[in-house]
């Protein structure tokens, strides 16, 4: 009949723990189709702006959580990996910066995390996390005889160590970094973890200015997360 013909697409289905779900239909690229798809907002070619910028440290001991974020249950901050910190740290910095304008666009700004090595960051996050709380268990009434009190205090942290909780597995993933930032700010614009080695951050300020340029934000927060 008279319909024009569409392009062969394949769709791909995600699941990850923590709500981290995707689904993704791919298109094979069809001229006369996705033409009259294609956005209509601002050129890719037009300058881009940088607005705010910031930039944090974590030491050994647990940045402050900033008091524009929505407060979360003790249970989760004390679960939480440094890295998640680091980027609700630097994105306060940032929209504090834009003043109260950034309220009006919490549906379309968008958050993009450049971590490398996110999968081996995993497998320590863990022993980062009961490292800090070893941490302030060694320091808490150290005695005279310096041997018993170490010993008391491993001790103290042999039992005392919280249980695995709700929260205990999303305080860890470094792929919910830029979920933490949307959660803790009600943002709703595109959200997602880059992994490409050293040019991680490179690819994520490229996508930023493609999800500004094709009109689909209007803030990015583009966050670099190097954790050692």
């Amino acid at each position: 009949g008279g319909r024009e013909p569409e392009p062969r697409r394949a769709a791909v289905n995600g699941f990850g723990f923590g709500g981290t779900n995707s689904h993704v239909v791919i298109d094979a690229f069809l001229e006369p189709y996705h033409r009259t798809l294609s956005p209509r907002g601002r050129r890719r070619s037009d300058p881009m702006s940088c607005v705010a910028r910031a930039r944090a440290r974590q030491g050994d001991t647990p940045l402050p959580w900033p008091t524009g974020a929505r407060p979360l249950l003790p249970d989760v901050l004390d679960t939480m990996d440094g890295s998640q910190r680091l980027c609700v740290s630097l994105a306060a910095a940032c929209l504090d910066a834009l003043g109260e304008r950034w309220r009006d666009h919490r549906q379309r700004i968008g958050v993009l995390v450049a971590m490398p090595g996110k999968t081996e960051t995993i497998l320590r996050a863990n022993d980062r996390i009961y490292r800090d709380r070893l941490l302030r268990t060694l320091t808490r009434g150290a005695g005279s005889d310096e041997a018993a009190a170490i010993a008391r205090a491993l001790q103290d942290f042999g039992e005392g160590r919280a249980p695995a909780n709700p929260y205990t597995l999303t305080g860890g993933m470094p792929n919910l970094a830029a979920g933490r930032v949307c959660q803790v700010f009600d943002l709703a614009g595109p959200n997602l973890v880059l992994d490409a080695e050293e040019e991680s951050l490179a690819h994520a300020k490229a996508y930023a200015r493609d999800l500004v340029g094709d009109g689909a934000c209007d803030f990015v927060l583009v966050i670099g997360v190097n954790r050692v």
